[in-house]
């Protein structure tokens, strides 16, 4: 998969951005919230922690718990892997050969995510961050016409997003991510070779194609609608994937780094898009 870089000139979209570049340099300048909501991303994932709430499948939450590491700038144990390593990445295609599309850990999500979702932030009743998720949303799902939220999160230094392909939520998107120092990089696959994409200082705009891996493509031509969007999705892009041509990629934050991913109704609305966010 090869990603459009994006310039962002679009004087709306910039004021948008940049006023939630401020709230989020707000969130990760207080240190205790982060640590707490991280430490519950950690006990949600955690089979160990999993077991004891009598979890029918304590791995289910992270399958690669032992494999991967929590933070990358921890000293790996034994037997872990690289979650942006070539190692992990032909790994999961081996594990996709051998356990089919649908399995619980190929089917396309990440087998181990260590960073802290927008939604552990605004769903917390003790903190009102009420004003934080409509910020979100007036981007994603306003400004962007978005039919679904992919991803909004925050990684701390060394956090990371493993080797995904998405194959179960295909769609076309547009991924913002805003680091405030720029140290940071987002990975995909691509006929054999592995393409890093670096963050800058500030916001970054991408757009990519995610290849469904598992239905008959011709069933995401069938109008069906966003949890929070305003349009309906139409999937139109003819492309069913397996382990070599899924839409592999990773991520990692070296500094603080805040992602969020919005899939696009169709192709003709994602493309007047990708236009529209690098017009001034």
């Amino acid at each position: 998969m090869i990603m459009k870089d994006l310039n962002i000139r679009n004087p709306e979209l910039l004021e948008k951005l940049d006023a939630l570049a401020l709230k989020v340099d707000e969130i990760f300048a207080n240190e205790d919230l982060m640590k707490r909501k991280l430490q519950e991303e950690w006990d949600n994932k955690n089979p160990e922690v999993r077991k004891h709430h009598d979890k029918e499948d304590p791995y289910i939450a992270a399958p690669h718990w032992d494999i991967l590491p929590w933070n990358m700038n921890d000293k790996y144990e034994p037997g872990m892997m690289s979650p942006i390593g070539r190692e992990y990445l032909e790994y999961m295609q081996k594990q996709m050969i051998e356990l089919g599309p649908t399995h619980n850990t190929t089917k396309g999500f990440p087998n181990k995510e260590p960073f802290i979702t927008g939604k552990r932030m605004w769903q917390d009743s003790s903190v009102d961050f009420e004003w934080f998720r409509k910020m979100v949303y007036d981007i994603s799902s306003t400004w962007l016409g978005g039919s679904a939220m992919a991803l909004c999160a925050f990684y701390l230094p060394g956090c990371h997003i493993p080797w995904h392909h998405n194959g179960n939520a295909p769609g076309h998107n547009i991924l913002l991510h805003y680091n405030k120092e720029g140290k940071g990089s987002f990975y995909t696959y691509d006929k054999g070779e592995i393409i890093e994409y670096k963050d800058r200082p500030g916001w970054v705009a991408r757009a990519g194609i995610f290849y469904d891996t598992i239905s008959d493509p011709k069933k995401w031509e069938d109008k069906r609608r966003g949890k929070f969007g305003k349009h309906e999705q139409t999937y139109t892009t003819p492309i069913l994937a397996d382990h070599e041509t899924a839409c592999w990629h990773c991520a990692h934050a070296e500094s603080n780094r805040f992602t969020l991913s919005t899939v696009i109704p169709d192709f003709d609305m994602w493309e007047d898009l990708c236009e529209e966010i690098e017009e001034a």
